[in-house]
């Protein structure tokens, strides 16, 4: 009896674990629809100048913005890791020295690594461009194992978009955002950089995962109450086996 309770106990503080892991997907899945939401609607809002979107602060991450100024190419940095249908390459960041005083980081674009490799990426339009973007969020390394980007020296290719880090190496004042690219006005000369397209929004596995959590809770109590009721079941044909028949 005692084995059977033991049993039983560890079989609830399992089961109890598997419900807990549900409701924690459940719970990311109340975050990524509360994100979803905010970004769909930072991408409805009427496009806007940049300074007077950061004015309102908030969450501006995806919010339509115009920026005008010249680009500075030569203190580009590259960002690892983005890719392209499938292909491994760069985005480009090229500081634009903004009319209004400042400078904010443009992601020009995604290249292919050997493009990035050689360094021979395409310029961007001189003189003065109008850009229209939308507003990305500054970005570092966690506490975890990830890439990490050097701590101090310039840099020329960085895993993020560490605006904190870069700002020593751009000219100027930077914005605490970055832009990426959709359209400017003179556009480019080439093919590449590919600007980024807006985001298509899912709420990701956090459902179909919290379920199978569920389905395992089940399947362990019902398992194991399964499994001892078959044991209860062989017991008692022994014991009415070793019985003497009756006269």
């Amino acid at each position: 009896m005692k084995r059977q309770t033991l049993g039983w106990v560890v079989v609830l503080v399992v089961a109890g674990v598997f419900v807990r892991l549900g409701f924690w997907q459940i719970s990311r899945l109340h975050e990524r629809e509360a994100s979803n939401h905010q970004i769909e609607t930072n991408l409805r809002a009427t496009t806007a100048p940049l300074a007077e979107i950061i004015a309102l602060g908030g969450d501006l991450e995806y919010r339509h913005v115009t920026a005008t100024g010249e680009y500075v190419p030569q203190f580009e940095v590259l960002l690892r890791n983005r890719s392209y249908e499938g292909q491994p390459g760069y985005h480009v960041l090229t500081p634009l020295a903004l009319s209004s005083g400042g400078t904010v980081l443009i992601d020009r674009g995604w290249v292919p690594l050997a493009v990035g490799d050689a360094q021979g990426q395409p310029p961007p339009p001189e003189g003065t461009v109008r850009v229209e973007g939308v507003i990305r969020a500054s970005k570092h390394a966690g506490s975890g194992l990830g890439p990490k980007d050097p701590a101090t020296g310039a840099l020329t290719a960085v895993f993020w978009p560490d605006l904190d880090r870069l700002a020593a190496q751009m000219p100027g004042s930077l914005v605490p955002v970055y832009l990426e690219l959709r359209s400017q006005v003179p556009g480019g000369d080439g093919e590449q950089p590919i600007p980024a397209t807006d985001p298509v929004l899912t709420n990701g596995p956090h459902l179909s995962y919290a379920i199978q959590w569920f389905a395992f809770s089940m399947i362990s109590l019902v398992g194991y109450w399964i499994l001892t009721h078959r044991r209860h079941e062989r017991r008692t044909d022994r014991v009415l086996g070793d019985s003497p028949p009756s006269r």
